[in-house]
């Protein structure tokens, strides 16, 4: 096993409360940044299923996730068949689709297939739908957070930074975890406050970080491996969720993170390191919220090549 052993959840529970009564006369490292006025959202009403795992990128967009790798389409960028989706994010009642490709941020109803580009241009990364549905937060040629409506109105920018990615929004619609380059050779996990003035600060060091849905914890990868932290929001009570290098050693590299829309496991998608057809191969594995345990779900997803970038699990009603 690589990193420390798995904590129970009473562990973890304590040392999350511990964070968050500390952390109210604490103030994070690194200076507040200028915000645009964009309004603070409220969480979706509605408490939500487990859907589909969807796995974006390749060359058709977006697929069910099965335990052999190849699950049925979910959706096919267009013109078909498109060159990458880059980024993808359900809407909180999982009737809409955020996907970025190589030529525009899409917004797609899934009932009617109707499909509108809401942000022109091959700079778009990084994609997060906002607790209610009302704004897509999405990284600006890699230097720039900025928040838009679904119909392409009342643009907004955030926040800056460099070669930032892995946005993820608060339940509350207050905040939005993300990673950026440190300059030090090393990627850090911050959070910034969405309302005017609201700043940021400094979380952790990792990446691709996953706000769990009761908003209590930030779960991402520590950068050490295949090693997924949590730690609450404020910056504080650091714990090892799991390693998955314990029940895998072929596990090398976290990708990506997403949370179930119940909130009861993680899904981790990591580089096997492992030579299949069209590049390295990558695994999905499921994480009890918990910590408790862990398994591989599902291990033909080719990278390179036709690569996978990312997980979006479908929310249902």
């Amino acid at each position: 096993m690589r990193g420390s052993s798995n904590l129970g959840t009473n562990v973890r529970s304590v040392a999350l409360l511990t964070a968050l009564v500390a952390a109210a006369a604490c103030t994070g490292r690194g200076a507040s940044v200028s915000t645009s006025a964009s309004p603070t959202v409220a969480p979706a009403p509605r408490t939500m299923r487990d859907g589909p795992i969807g796995v974006y990128g390749g060359f058709d967009g977006l697929r069910a996730l099965t335990p052999d790798g190849m699950g049925a389409k979910l959706y096919t960028c267009r013109p078909a068949p498109c060159s990458e989706a880059i980024a993808a994010d359900w809407s909180p009642d999982g009737s809409h689709l955020a996907i970025t490709t190589a030529d525009a941020l899409d917004v797609v109803d899934v009932a009617s297939g109707r499909e509108q580009v809401v942000v022109p241009g091959e700079r778009i990364g990084d994609i997060a739908w906002s607790p209610d549905g009302s704004r897509i937060a999405y990284v600006d040629d890699g230097f720039r957070v900025d928040v838009i409506d679904p119909d392409g109105s009342r643009q907004a920018a955030i926040a800056g930074g460099y070669d930032i990615a892995d946005l993820s929004w608060s339940p509350d619609g207050s905040r939005i975890a993300y990673s950026a380059d440190s300059g030090r050779g090393r990627r850090e996990v911050r959070v910034m406050g969405v309302a005017p003035g609201a700043g940021q600060r400094f979380v952790g060091w990792g990446e691709h970080p996953a706000w769990s849905p009761d908003g209590s914890s930030i779960a991402y990868f520590s950068g050490l491996g295949c090693v997924i932290q949590e730690i609450a929001p404020e910056g504080r009570a650091e714990v090892t969720l799991f390693d998955l290098g314990s029940i895998s050693d072929r596990c090398q590299d976290g990708l990506d993170l997403t949370w179930s829309p119940d909130g009861r496991e993680l899904a981790a998608m990591a580089s096997w390191g492992v030579a299949g057809w069209g590049g390295d191969l990558d695994a999905v594995y499921l994480v009890k919220a918990d910590g408790s345990r862990a398994h591989l779900y599902s291990h033909w997803l080719a990278s390179g090549r036709n690569a996978w970038n990312g997980l979006a699990w479908r929310p249902v009603a």
